[in-house]
């Protein structure tokens, strides 16, 4: 007697009959969505962080070349201030040196001097004999100017200086500093430098 094996169907679910279930393709709407949602937020925070990131290099640029140019006027000034040699009827240093002196120090801390612009400050106050100035490569040299109001309380804009007021050397300039990357109003700025002196013996 033969015997037939009986072979079990097998059942397929409805949802597997019907494909994916509802219940996962919620699950993958909902993944779809929060990956959007992720994709517009880094689209609105990264061009912040970038332009915030931008803004303190710049800065942080703009102040390195402030504090340049004005190391390069204090030291232009105290050349200026000095006499080149007893010897030689004690006369003042040359314009071109003062020049040569403020250049040394932009070339040292890589700036160039094709950037520096005409810049002339007001005086403390208003003295008589009129200071003495010239422009050399844009770099203005003042001799004699008021260091004080002397007697006087120093006012804006400046008035007639008092009594015996003190008297010095002055240099003074500007930098064009331009943006590693003109971006906005960003592109360039003008840094302005003064230094003064008293005159030395």
């Amino acid at each position: 007697m033969t015997m037939q094996r009986r072979v079990p169907t097998r059942l397929n679910s409805p949802s597997k009959q019907q494909g994916r279930s509802p219940g996962f393709a919620r699950t993958t709407t909902d993944r779809e969505r929060q990956r959007g949602a992720e994709i517009l937020e880094a689209a609105l925070v990264l061009p912040i962080l970038f332009f915030v990131a931008f803004a303190m290099i710049w800065l942080g640029l703009a102040f390195n070349v402030a504090s340049s140019i004005h190391r390069a006027a204090r030291q232009a000034v105290r050349s200026g201030a000095s006499h080149s040699c007893a010897l030689c009827g004690n006369a003042l240093v040359a314009d071109t040196q003062i020049v040569g002196s403020v250049n040394s120090a932009l070339e040292a801390a890589h700036l160039r001097a094709t950037k520096v612009t005409p810049y002339s400050p007001p005086f403390a106050c208003q003295v008589t004999p009129v200071p003495s100035c010239a422009t050399t490569q844009n770099v203005e040299i003042c001799r004699g100017i008021p260091l004080s109001c002397g007697g006087a309380t120093c006012q804006s804009p400046p008035a007639q200086c008092g009594a015996a007021p003190e008297l010095g050397t002055r240099v003074s300039f500007a930098y064009e500093f331009d943006s590693p990357l003109p971006l906005g109003a960003f592109r360039s700025i003008t840094i302005r430098a003064s230094a003064q002196s008293p005159g030395e013996d």
